[in-house]
């Protein structure tokens, strides 16, 4: 008998509620509908119409367990609580403050490449408990609560960093964004930096929550005595249908690389899922869902934290760890936001939104940050948001995994490029393709710019070679050229 069982929540169980769950036998989520007043111990059999694969079961077997919530106060008594909270309510007025400022994303010339992939709804979007404010407390561990309530939660490297304080306050933020609440309060209050930290945690460490919003400021409220948030107001750019429908939509995409990379290993699936992003989606600040995940895996235009999003949503989902990072610039005043990949347990940077182009400049990709080193990306930009609070920034010290140290194509400073480039020449006229070189030094890419149609023009006396295209980035020192 294939059976699961199913844990809800008092509220679920009164009143009813959708789950999505992943059977052994399955290799895609199904949904299931629970009707109102289910009972503790209570079996249900649902039908399982959506499969149809030959040998795979065509019904499940579902018993509810209903999770019991008690009340806690930190060692001090219910009543004595009540007391607590109420003389403070009187004594204290609240005040309000903004923290969270938009992130603007940077690289503003990219347009879509290949079609987006289109195909049938077959998964709906958790279902959306009723929220309790963090004194009412889960039955179990706050690291149970956190294991149920969060989807791939051992591989989110800053939630995993969070002390049991930070979880159960993090789990009444994640809880209430799923629930679509307006209000999220903290009785015991917790400091506004912590706050600030806990919310860039919500919006990059928690891609599915597509629903928030997080370009305008946050407003909370604190207790003047002590300076201690006591709630803070949540924004939300969906509603809880077109929440479900999107959620939806995203989770075919992902499903489609999951299935397309079956049996790779983990840099060939980083590779399919870069490629994926780069292949079909354009740039644009101004897009709907530019800051969103869905953006990117869905409509195919985004910026950069909605790149990176969907890049770390889809990794964690093929069982990869994945972080993001935003940033501020070294030089300007535009944000970004970028990622870093664990292979073989070492953390390597990944910009996907630098290597992004628009319709008109259509081309493989570069690579022009693909796992490299902390420094690499750390020349235009500092990481920021307070996640180092929960965990340190993982820093990586070698180029020894990027795709051009890796293919022979990384011209080190100092290094004389001029044999490389020859080489290459040769290479592509005889295989095809187009020439890229990216140097290690700013020095060494203006140097061999200048001097690149001597370069060209030397090869082609002595190979009789046709005419060429090239271009440059003076981020990340590219050159990219092709043969006429």
């Amino acid at each position: 008998m294939n059976s699961i069982t199913l844990n809800l929540t008092r509220d679920e169980a009164k009143l009813g509620c959708v789950k999505m769950v992943r059977p052994q036998e399955l290799d895609n989520p199904v949904t299931i509908r629970i009707p109102p007043n289910a009972v503790d111990g209570q079996m249900y059999r649902m039908s399982l119409a959506v499969v149809d694969e030959v040998g795979l079961p065509d019904e499940l077997f579902v018993r509810v367990k209903i999770i019991r919530r008690r009340r806690v106060a930190d060692g001090v008594s219910i009543f004595a609580a009540l007391i607590l909270v109420a003389s403070l309510l009187l004594i204290f007025s609240g005040k309000s403050g903004n923290i969270i400022s938009r992130l603007s994303g940077i690289f503003s010339d990219i347009k879509s490449i290949a079609p987006a992939i289109e195909e049938p709804l077959r998964t709906q979007a958790p279902s959306t408990p009723s929220v309790e404010t963090i004194e009412s407390e889960y039955a179990g561990t706050v690291n149970e609560l956190v294991a149920e309530l969060i989807p791939n939660y051992p591989s989110r490297y800053f939630l995993t960093g969070m002390n049991e304080d930070c979880l159960w306050d993090f789990c009444a933020l994640y809880e209430a964004a799923l629930n679509f609440e307006p209000v999220v309060n903290f009785p015991r209050g917790v400091n506004s930096d912590t706050l600030i930290s806990m919310l860039t945690a919500l919006q990059y460490e928690c891609p599915e929550l597509i629903m928030l919003d997080f370009s305008t400021s946050i407003s909370y409220n604190y207790n003047q005595s002590n300076s201690m948030v006591t709630s803070v107001n949540l924004r939300y750019q969906l509603s809880r249908e077109d929440y479900a429908v999107k959620y939806a939509q995203c989770v075919d995409v992902i499903t489609t690389l999951k299935n397309a990379t079956l049996g790779m290993s983990e840099a060939e699936k980083e590779k399919v899922v870069y490629c994926f992003f780069v292949s079909n989606c354009s740039y644009d600040m101004e897009a709907e869902y530019a800051s969103s995940a869905y953006g990117a895996l869905v409509e195919h235009v985004a910026k950069c934290d909605g790149f990176s999003l969907a890049f770390k949503w889809v990794l964690e989902e093929l069982g990869m760890k994945c972080i993001c990072l935003r940033g501020d610039p070294v030089q300007g005043d535009l944000g970004h936001a970028w990622n870093m990949v664990c292979l073989d347990g070492k953390y390597y940077s990944v910009d996907v939104t630098a290597d992004i182009q628009s319709e008109e400049n259509k081309r493989e990709p570069l690579y022009v940050s693909y796992n490299t080193s902390s420094d690499w990306v750390g020349r235009y930009y500092t990481v920021s948001g307070g996640l180092e609070l929960f965990r340190a920034i993982p820093v990586c010290s070698t180029m020894s995994r990027s795709y051009h140290v890796l293919n022979g194509t990384f011209v080190y400073s100092g290094q004389d490029a001029s044999a490389l480039f020859s080489s290459q020449l040769d290479s592509i006229r005889a295989n095809g393709g187009y020439l890229m070189l990216q140097f290690e030094s700013d020095t060494d890419r203006e140097y061999f710019i200048s001097n690149i149609e001597q370069y060209y023009e030397q090869w082609a006396r002595n190979n009789g070679g046709p005419a060429c295209t090239y271009s440059y980035t003076e981020m990340y020192n590219m050159l990219y050229l092709s043969l006429d």
